[in-house]
């Protein structure tokens, strides 16, 4: 049985905009510094007798 596997990740951070919190009623403007960034990854496997 043959498998196979992929994967990618990607970085989704806003950085073109400041963007506003929710949940942080006590701020009144948006945020325009990113202390730590938003990464998004995936993997994927499947049989090679599978159909896509």
């Amino acid at each position: 049985m043959t498998m196979y596997a992929r994967a990618a990740s990607c970085d989704i951070t806003p950085r073109d905009r400041p963007v506003r919190l929710a949940g942080y009623a006590a701020r009144r403007q948006p945020v325009s510094v990113v202390l730590d960034p938003i990464e998004v990854s995936a993997v994927r496997s499947m049989r090679a007798d599978d159909a896509v």
